[in-house]
């Protein structure tokens, strides 16, 4: 892999596999590029993953170049090229999982059967999911462990990334949806739990339509008519506190702006402030503010436990 510049590189490689399950582990870590880094074109000789955590830029795979963003998760197939490019505004920072099938555990084919099915088509290798870094921080903990049963912790993990990853690949097909729901109240429980799971890939409430199966106007009508709210406004409400939880980890507003699928930062911006009355911009200087004051007790609370 030709590598240049980059802020962070945690990187293993294990040429005997690491036996995790169904699954041998060839290569895992985190890259966090600079403006000027590139992982240029080299040829995959297994599965990989790689997971946007931040930033922005291109991946390719074969003979398709794929843009994405945070929560993009791309996968490259065996025998195929693969580089990376980050934009030089926002540079990526990714996590990179390289595995094979464990030849002695045959637990986890039905997964790579559904990977080469699936994925055949190098239009459908970019899949937009909810955010998984916790569980991929997770997984890469256990394998930098020492604790009992690592190994089977780490393929367990690595089995519901894959599920869940097929199962956004399949919610993005226009053929997959719900059976028709004629329960409004299940009906309105599956749309909370659908919105509120993918509400920074749900960029339109029409969207709906094809996973329920029914139009929205028929939708909204029955969401109200349990809740007495509007769709619109839950929806809101739920972007809303998505781009709270995000402004208050250190993320800037362009980012949060990008990661939940606004058209420019100025539409965001406007939605925030009619939501809340400030704009995002003084609430994250007013986190930055108070997160600074925070450090500065706890440094004073140390000083005087020290005398």
């Amino acid at each position: 892999m030709e590598e240049t510049t980059y802020r962070y590189h945690f990187n293993n490689i294990s040429t005997e596999r690491l036996k995790c399950g169904g699954f041998a582990l060839y290569q895992y870590g985190e890259l966090w590029c600079l403006a000027n880094s590139r992982i240029g074109r080299h040829n995959q000789f297994c599965y990989e993953l790689t997971y946007v955590l931040a930033g922005s830029g291109t991946v390719q795979t074969g003979d398709r170049v794929h843009r994405v963003r945070a929560n993009d998760c791309v996968v490259s197939l065996p025998d195929e090229i693969h580089a990376i490019t980050p934009d030089s505004e926002d540079p990526l920072r990714f996590a990179f999982i390289a595995f094979e099938r464990n030849p002695g555990n045959p637990s986890c084919a039905y997964l790579f059967d559904e990977l080469g099915r699936l994925f055949r088509d190098e239009e459908t290798r970019c899949v937009p999911m909810r955010d998984r870094s916790a569980l991929i921080v997770r997984m890469f903990s256990e394998l930098q462990s020492d604790s009992l049963f690592r190994m089977e912790m780490t393929g367990y993990l690595l089995s519901e990334l894959l599920i869940e990853l097929i199962r956004a690949g399949t919610n993005e097909r226009a053929d997959c949806y719900f059976p028709k729901i004629t329960d409004d109240s299940v009906l309105v429980y599956r749309l909370e739990t659908y919105i509120t799971d993918n509400i920074c890939t749900l960029t339109k409430l029409e969207d709906l339509e094809k996973v329920f199966n029914y139009n929205y106007s028929y939708l909204s009508k029955r969401f109200r008519g349990i809740t007495g709210k509007h769709l619109s406004a839950f929806y809101l409400s739920c972007r809303m506190k998505e781009a709270d939880r995000l402004l208050s980890e250190g993320l800037t507003v362009t980012q949060v702006s990008e990661q939940l699928g606004y058209s420019s930062i100025h539409s965001f911006s406007r939605s925030y402030k009619h939501f809340y009355g400030i704009n995002p911009s003084r609430y994250a200087e007013k986190n930055a503010v108070d997160a600074e004051d925070a450090g500065d007790a706890g440094d004073a609370g140390d000083a005087g436990d020290a005398t």
